[in-house]
């Protein structure tokens, strides 16, 4: 090795690449997918949700039974909305190859992460007090969403922070 590759990459300067892989290809390629198909499958849930929320006889809504369901689903529609933006901004920070996205990314995936808790425990709580419109399929459904975020949490947060490709590829 020489000594440029040696350097760590705070003494690196700005936009040099070290040794091994780079650009948008390897497991990146995966990550470049998740961010155009991200924002499609977002707004067809949001989609989903007004229709939802136009379908209701707001007449039956003013009891408190049925506060939770339209409680859960104008948390959803800020939820996607947010992963709208935010995928969004994502995906041109990643086409741009700023040095900034690895970190946004996994601020992004763990806030995901947080935010499926409420859903995944509101609905928990309502099914076990058998609020009417929430199962215990639906709240395990919630549950399971949790759980497929976090795994994907844990799966990708070292690889952004380990990988040389994207070291070498977020430069900008």
């Amino acid at each position: 090795m020489n000594a440029t590759s040696q350097d760590t990459e705070s003494e690196r300067p700005s936009g040099s690449i070290a040794e091994g892989p780079t650009g948008i290809g390897g497991w990146l390629f995966l990550i470049a997918i998740g961010l155009i198909v991200s924002p499609l499958l977002n707004i067809k849930t949001i989609w989903d949700s007004l229709g939802l929320v136009r379908s209701v006889d707001w007449s039956h809504i003013a009891s408190v039974s049925h506060l939770g369901v339209v409680a859960l689903v104008l948390w959803e529609l800020l939820v996607q909305s947010f992963m709208v933006i935010a995928s969004v901004v994502l995906l041109y920070l990643f086409t741009l190859k700023k040095r900034t996205f690895p970190k946004l990314w996994i601020t992004y995936i763990w806030i995901l992460v947080l935010l499926s808790l409420v859903p995944a425990g509101f609905a928990a709580l309502m099914a076990n007090a058998g609020a009417p419109g929430v199962t215990t399929k639906a709240a395990a459904q919630e549950i399971a969403e949790t759980i497929k975020v976090l795994l994907i949490a844990i799966i990708w947060t070292p690889y952004f922070l380990r990988s040389r490709r994207v070291k070498n590829t977020f430069v900008e």
